[in-house]
């Protein structure tokens, strides 16, 4: 019985958001490491572990104590994830409880790159740290982002921009009535949080090879108004 605690068995009844195909390979066994409290997919390679291990003490400790509470499970993926990106964060927040939520982080070989791993492994773990913000603390520091930025904004990764870049597309429109309301919220929230976990990690990762040299937003300002609107210390 006392390994019974160490193992999850997660299956179509406590995790239905890997009811599609391409994601039922998101069910089966995860064991617990000890050393990180975090969950890998049994049979992970050992030393992918081990770097995923010691990358994930350079996260903030919020981070840390988030992933334990949530009980997080990581799996590694050949090529690309299951849905074509380097790292990829799953869950289902329309439930209602942590364990059928259940926080999901599958990484792939393109993010044991050198100096990528940090970086990625913060922006999904950011996810779910944004995910478990109050919608009060949220939209804080959504009009925090949305009174500095403009049309010559330049965010801090090519990937966050092109979000932005979608939300500004529509901000004309919706204000003539000309874009629905679902889709003008849509973009504006999409970009927020890519924008919130992006920038968590170009701060952690202080070579991440993603920045963008042009970026032209204040990494102080926005560390200030984690701290102030989402208390996120980095």
């Amino acid at each position: 019985m006392a390994n019974s605690k160490k193992i999850l068995e997660l299956g179509p009844s406590q995790r239905r958001w890997a009811m599609p195909r391409h994601l039922q390979r998101f069910w089966g066994q995860y064991a617990l490491n000890n050393e990180s409290g975090l969950y890998f997919a049994r049979g992970s390679s050992a030393a992918r572990v081990q770097i995923v291990v010691e990358t994930f003490k350079k996260l903030p400790p919020q981070f840390a104590a988030l992933c334990h509470e949530w009980k997080l499970t990581v799996s590694f993926a050949e090529g690309w994830t299951a849905t074509g990106n380097a790292s990829t964060f799953y869950a289902d927040f329309s439930q209602s409880s942590p364990a059928d939520i259940s926080p999901h982080v599958e990484i792939s070989e393109q993010s044991f790159k050198p100096g990528v791993i940090i970086g990625h492994l913060a922006h999904e773990v950011a996810h779910l740290f944004w995910r478990t913000r109050t919608f009060e603390q949220k939209q804080a520091y959504r009009i925090f982002l949305a009174n500095s930025c403009s049309a010559d904004t330049v965010e801090v990764t090519a990937y966050v921009q092109d979000f932005l870049k979608e939300y500004l597309g529509t901000l004309k429109d919706f204000a003539r009535g000309k874009v629905h309301p679902n889709l003008h919220e849509g973009n504006f929230n999409r970009w927020t949080e890519e924008s919130f976990c992006d920038t968590v990690a170009t701060v952690l990762a202080r070579k991440h090879p993603d920045r963008s040299p042009a970026c032209t937003i204040s990494v102080k300002q926005r560390r200030k108004a984690m701290a102030e609107f989402l208390q996120l210390f980095i």
